[in-house]
């Protein structure tokens, strides 16, 4: 932060340098006394002022960083599933963090930096035209500050097109560097570490070089900066000096001269150093404020009412439901599919890899709005209410079960944060996960790892029905949710899992015989498209294309 305002210090070195010529003060002793006094008097109220200034700055930084940081962090997960599926985390991360920083920068040089040194810019210079007579002084000091502000902005401009480059290079490092972590184990499959270093250095390299760049360039400008100011420093001196040899001006007019100057190109340092900041912190904003600017692409409606669901009254209908990915092409997704769960049945849909199974439950769940058709749940229709509140109703084991990088409890309570401890323990124990839990060394608040890969997959599945118990939803649903488990702990849990869903509106997501055998009608996919639909056995009696995939994926 630069130093507060110094334009009375010329006015105080100037006469009293300029009576060093006449061995007797022309005042008073008590007068001197007070005008010495003067100057460490000023020199302290302005390192107190410093101080306050950097307190009360303190205070809106961390308002201003507060309001930023949840506003980010809230919009990025109000953003869609298909931002996410299809974001870069290392590139989201690294624009969070410029953008975090340009926030800090913008706010520090413009509230607590650019009036001040504006203000001392503008006070000096008008004391300085006006405290002597050889205008010529004035004018070849206006000439030079205009020559600086012209190279720095020209300088500054340049500068930017490298620092838009460093930062997509930067971008690239994080993108490389997040993805090749996350897969570290994928990595260690192929033996590609030698791989991956050369890939991340490769952008660490072209980073480098555009910020070695951009640093050249800053130098070049600098340089211009001194050039400009020592020429017009020493144009003034000779001037000063032929004047003092002509009786013109004095000693202490000599001095003034050199202070003033000093002083006036002090604050255009800063003020150079503050239009630096600015841009490349706008610069850096860029990304952010393209991130801002993407808009969730499934909204509530205004004055969405809840839905109104209960674990006694949750029938879900799907009524000629059409749906594909942005991504696919015209003739994949879901087409025409519709089908009825009441109230406290289960349902299975089962099919081949890609037949849609795991979009319905994206789509139940509202990550994405059908392209025609309705789904509902006691007749409302699922567009029409809080995404919050639909959410809320519903619970899922998925396949493939992410933790968070903490402990059992943390992932075990993260769907009911208020919980009993007697609520968690039953839960743990419909799971078959409690024995585990209990032979590890600090039981419940064990850590898991990133992405829980301290545990098994088993593991991982078993705490996710648990969690699904805990939150107590009035619609669950089961995609894959033993497909990780032994057959013997299969068997186990089935019974606890029948026991967690009675009552409840139930959709199993399934390939294994044994896992839809029990279900109340069995959905089976083809293509997008529902192809049969019955018992367990009927479909067998049937002997259709049903009876042979079912057999495929009990095999």
């Amino acid at each position: 932060m630069p130093p507060a305002p110094n334009e009375k210090s010329p006015l105080l070195k100037h006469p009293d340098v300029a009576s060093l010529e006449d061995p007797q003060p022309a005042q008073g002793a008590t007068i001197w006394e007070l005008r010495v006094l003067l100057i460490p008097s000023t020199l302290f109220g302005f390192a107190a002022a410093k101080q306050l200034q950097t307190y009360l700055y303190m205070v809106v930084k961390q308002h201003a960083y507060q309001d930023v940081a949840a506003k980010l962090f809230g919009h990025l997960h109000s953003l869609s599933m298909n931002y996410h599926l299809t974001k870069k985390t290392g590139k989201v991360l690294r624009c969070l963090d410029r953008g975090s920083t340009s926030t800090d920068n913008i706010v520090n040089v413009i509230f607590f930096r650019l009036l001040p040194t504006f203000v001392e810019l503008v006070v000096v210079s008008i004391v300085f035209i006006f405290s002597f007579k050889e205008k010529i002084l004035s004018v070849v000091t206006i000439f030079g500050v205009v020559l600086y502000v012209v190279i720095t902005a020209m300088g500054t401009r340049i500068r930017l097109r490298f620092k838009k480059q460093t930062n997509e290079h930067d971008n690239q490092a994080s993108e490389k560097a997040v993805d090749s972590l996350v897969n570290f184990e994928t990595v260690k499959y192929f033996c590609t570490e030698d791989y991956e270093l050369d890939r991340y250095m490769s952008s660490i390299y072209l980073y480098q070089k555009s910020q070695l760049s951009t640093r050249g360039l800053m130098n070049a400008i600098v340089v211009a900066q001194q050039l400009i100011q020592q020429t017009c420093l020493g144009v003034c001196l000779l001037i000063s000096a032929r004047n003092i040899y002509y009786g013109v001006m004095t000693v202490g007019d000599f001095v003034a001269v050199t202070v003033y100057i000093t002083n006036i190109f002090k604050p255009l340092d800063s003020l150079g150093n503050i239009y630096n900041t600015i841009v490349q912190s706008f610069v850096d904003m860029e990304n952010l404020v393209e991130l801002l600017r993407i808009q969730p692409e499934v909204q509530d409606k205004p004055n969405a009412p809840p839905l109104e669901a209960s674990p006694t009254a949750s029938t879900v209908s799907f009524n000629n439901v059409c749906f594909r990915y942005p991504s696919q092409p015209v003739a994949n997704g879901l087409k025409d599919v519709s089908f009825t769960v009441p109230t406290g049945h289960t349902v299975a849909i089962v099919g081949s890899t890609g037949s849609g199974k795991t979009t319905i439950s994206r789509l139940l769940f509202r990550f994405y709005d059908v392209l025609s058709g309705r789904i509902s749940i006691n007749g409302q229709n699922i567009a029409s209410v809080r995404q919050k509140s639909l959410r809320r109703s519903i619970g899922i084991v998925p396949q493939d079960t992410v933790m968070f990088n903490d402990t059992i409890r943390y992932n075990l309570t993260y769907g009911h944060r208020h919980c009993s401890e007697e609520e968690l323990i039953a839960a743990v124990k419909v799971a078959n996960i409690y024995d585990f839990i209990m032979s590890l060394p600090n039981k419940f608040d064990s850590q898991i790892g990133e992405r829980g890969l301290k545990l098994s997959g088993g593991e991982k599945q078993r705490i996710a029905i648990a969690r699904l118990v805990l939150k107590n939803p009035s619609v669950v649903v089961l995609d894959e949710a033993t497909s990780s488990l032994d057959t013997v702990t299969e068997k186990s849990i089935h019974q606890a899992l029948n026991t967690a869903c009675k009552g409840r509106t139930t959709i199993i997501i399934a390939h294994r015989l044994s896992t839809v055998r029990h279900a109340d009608n069995i959905v089976v996919l083809e293509k997008g498209h529902i192809v049969e639909t019955g018992s367990h056995a009927q479909l067998l009696e049937q002997g259709g294309r049903t009876s042979l995939a079912l057999c495929v994926i009990e095999v």
